[in-house]
């Protein structure tokens, strides 16, 4: 009788240790946003654009944002004061984004947040009569497509308040128009979405009507969310990007983490949370996504034979410890961590007490 339990103890056993227990965690991000990129100013000692480089920013009125060096990010963009900003070209202009959405990304590093000190804004900015879409360095939103006329649709989008923080450091802040929303990212991960509203007094009539609007405007203003009306917020900018599309949330997610300097930090940051069992008898379950969610982990054994690349435990006839290589990648940016994990031999006797406690 205790033979009979011994061997079926032990062929229990063997099914444990040939089972590979699925992993969880976040899709892989494998989408781009490809050809849709029509503006990208990188504020390397100028205001040029270097999707097209015949595309120039020019200072509008006194206190001007200036670009400046920073310790992390090299060249950037200083706001200015006042009612100072940075006048460009509006690569969506006379475009058909009906179908299509938009996209606005920017590093920002905000000293200070107000509803209305602005970060950037679409305007065609010829008088204070011409509407804007635009960000403020608190991150709300804010749209107005005629002030001071009876006919203004306008929606002051404060939901978004909250998500750039003063004295936060750098953050990366994605703002996506599609047809029926607006969606904001925080370092690559959805933080707000909203359906506009269209309901009330000077109600506004929904995405599709911004859309057609911010399609007419001639300019993208820097250093303000409202040309004629809000001053200039206090904070730096890095790497201000249109797309001619709404990113979808694998898209913002690749954008974020082609930047090496974010890469970087998430590559860091998932290593340190990476951990496995000093010892096991059993299949170990080896994470394939970092605790951001962002990164992939692909691992290696020292000895396949006892324990394989993908966890299975092959019991050996002595003790044996193994040594398991996690390669963590994020963007371009790669980072390994090592572990030694000990696989006790097999013992029968011992190992039926273990199952019988």
């Amino acid at each position: 009788m205790k033979k009979k339990i011994l061997s079926l103890l032990l062929a229990g056993g063997m099914i444990l240790t040939s089972l590979v227990i699925p992993t969880g965690g976040a899709s892989t991000v494998e989408a781009a946003p490809g050809d849709n990129l029509v503006a990208y100013y990188k504020f390397d000692g100028d205001f040029k654009d270097s999707v097209d480089s015949s595309i120039e920013g020019t200072p509008d009125n006194t206190n001007a944002p200036t670009t400046a060096t920073d310790d992390v990010r090299s060249g950037v963009m200083k706001s200015g004061s006042g009612k100072g900003r940075i006048m460009t070209e509006n690569p969506l202009y006379q475009t058909d984004l009906s179908s299509s959405g938009f996209t606005v990304s920017a590093w920002i590093d905000a000293n200070a947040v107000d509803s209305y000190n602005g970060v950037w804004s679409f305007s065609s900015g010829d008088s204070d009569l011409d509407g804007f879409y635009g960000l403020s360095t608190n991150g709300s939103l804010y749209f107005n497509n005629s002030p001071r006329q009876g006919t203004t649709t306008y929606q002051d989008m404060k939901e978004f308040a909250g998500n750039i923080t003063a004295d936060g450091g750098w953050e990366h802040i994605t703002v996506v128009m599609d047809t029926q929303k607006i969606h904001m990212y925080k370092d690559g991960a959805l933080v707000y979405e909203l359906t506009p509203s269209t309901q009330g007094t000077n109600a506004g009539q929904g995405t599709p009507f911004m859309l057609d609007f911010v399609e007419t405007t001639k300019y993208i203003w820097f250093g303000t969310a409202s040309p004629h009306y809000w001053s200039s917020g206090d904070f730096y900018m890095d790497d201000f990007k249109v797309y001619s599309k709404a990113l979808t949330a694998e898209e913002v997610a690749q954008e974020y983490l082609s930047d090496s300097i974010a890469a970087a930090e998430v590559v860091a940051a998932d290593k340190e949370a990476l951990s496995i069992p000093e010892s096991t008898m059993l299949d170990l379950e080896l994470p394939n996504t970092g605790s951001s969610g962002f990164s992939t982990i692909t691992w290696m054994s020292g000895n396949p034979d006892v324990i394989s690349d993908g966890g299975t435990v092959i019991r050996p006839g002595t003790d044996t410890n193994v040594t398991l290589t996690a390669t963590i990648k994020a963007g371009t940016v790669s980072d390994t961590k090592t572990f030694t994990v000990r696989v006790p031999k097999t013992n029968p006797e011992e190992d039926l007490k273990l199952f019988a406690e």
